[in-house]
């Protein structure tokens, strides 16, 4: 059966996990596939073509100057001190999809979500999400 929606762009939102190329822009579905057919080098995973798109618009506002240090996928960790042995524990992590700072110096997070209604997001995001604030004082954008 075939799933139906509503128009073009809510079927761009489904999460398909993408391998694309970053020196070429060759992309694919197929999850397979580690070596660009184009240019022969290494594909990078992505967890949605959306988040592909975003990725390359990041790297051009970066080549224009309006970004710098652009990473993805960084991982910040969370951890608490264990009763008895008072050593730490890690309880949980959470990875972003985009650090970069911003003209002023400021560290930005992104997370892309293809939906930015606050009641479609996961209710582990929001926590998370939280944590950051709370923790690194640093306020995740969606």
């Amino acid at each position: 059966m075939r799933r139906q929606f509503k128009n073009r762009f809510d079927a761009f939102r489904v999460k398909k996990p993408v391998r694309a190329c970053l020196k070429c822009g060759w992309f694919t579905y197929k999850g397979k596939i580690l070596e660009c057919q184009e240019c022969n080098s290494t594909c990078e995973h992505f967890d949605s073509e959306g988040e592909y798109f975003e990725y390359k618009r990041l790297e051009l506002l970066q080549t224009c100057g309006e970004i710098s240090g652009l990473e993805r996928q960084v991982r910040y960790d969370f951890f608490s001190f264990a009763a008895l042995t008072q050593k730490p524990v890690q309880i949980f992590y959470y990875k972003c999809d985009f650090r970069f700072k911003d003209k002023q110096g400021n560290v930005v997070v992104r997370d892309y979500k293809p939906s930015k209604n606050p009641a479609a997001l996961d209710p582990v995001f929001l926590l998370k999400r939280r944590a950051m604030k709370l923790v690194y004082g640093i306020e995740v954008q969606i």
